[in-house]
C-alpha cells in the first residue's frame, strides 16, 4: 500500500505525463482544469493534498477517468 507521499508523488507525475501528452504549459492546463497555475506546479512536485473535486477536474479536463491519475504506470504512459 502506498503511503500519502508516495501517492502525491504518483498523482503528480501522472499530471505532468497527461499534460505533456496534450502538449499544454502549466498554464493552459490550469486554466483548462479551472484552478491556478500554481496550484498545478504543486500537484505536479508532489507536494499538494488536494480536494477530490480538484482530481475529478484534472481527470475530466484530458477526458480520463479520476482513478486513472493514481495509478502508477511509470513514465512511459501512453495517454
Amino acid at each position: 500500500m502506498a503511503s500519502l507521499r508516495e501517492t502525491q508523488e504518483i498523482l503528480g507525475s501522472n499530471v505532468r505525463l497527461v499534460r505533456h501528452g496534450r502538449g499544454l504549459s502549466q498554464e493552459e492546463f490550469a486554466e483548462l482544469v479551472g484552478i491556478a497555475k500554481v496550484s498545478i506546479a504543486t500537484i505536479e512536485a508532489g507536494r499538494s493534498n488536494l480536494r477530490l473535486e480538484t482530481l475529478v477536474k484534472l481527470a475530466d479536463a484530458v477526458g480520463i477517468e479520476p482513478c486513472e491519475l493514481l495509478l502508477f504506470h511509470g513514465d512511459d504512459w501512453e495517454i
